[in-house]
């Protein structure tokens, strides 16, 4: 079996035993732990304005149907369900105007939110340093067994 040597660095959380060394900024995003999740760099509205309606439509929805008695299902079939079309009926606005002021004021606070970042917590050089690792399928990069160190080790060996 082959000698493994470990690669001595300031971050001592990251282990590296592949054969591919690691940058500076490549170590300082892996010292980040593997949970840790970068901000985008920039904010999607349209998708941003679809979960708002999804979440107005789920509140509308919940509160028109919250004093109704349980629907009677007799004449329902369990086989057809899945040939059912799913609905898109959103209850009306206007009926309450606690609920109304409300959908208005969270999507005028989440709509006003700036579209860029002035800052991220990530580099260009960190940004650049994450695609590179990802896009490295030499390279197999796993939490350690003890501790809480990440480890980088060549596919091969992993294998």
């Amino acid at each position: 079996m082959e000698s493994i040597q470990l690669r001595q660095n300031e971050f001592t959380s990251v282990i590296n035993l592949s054969d591919c060394s690691l940058t500076k900024p490549q170590l300082c995003v892996l010292s980040k732990g593997l949970n840790f999740s970068p901000l985008p760099s920039s904010v999607d509205r349209l998708s941003l304005r679809e979960s708002i309606a999804n979440f107005e439509r789920s509140l509308r929805l919940t509160k028109f149907f919250h004093d109704s008695k349980s629907i009677d299902n007799s004449d329902f079939d369990p086989k057809l369900i899945k040939f059912r079309t799913k609905s898109s009926w959103t209850p009306p606005a206007n009926r309450d105007k606690y609920l109304d002021s409300f959908i208005s004021v969270v999507t005028s606070e989440i709509m006003r939110a700036p579209e860029h970042r002035a800052f991220g917590h990530l580099s260009s050089e960190e940004r650049c340093a994450l695609r590179d690792l990802s896009s490295n399928f030499n390279v197999v990069i796993r939490q350690a067994d003890k501790g809480s160190a990440v480890v980088v080790m060549d596919r091969q060996r992993y294998i």
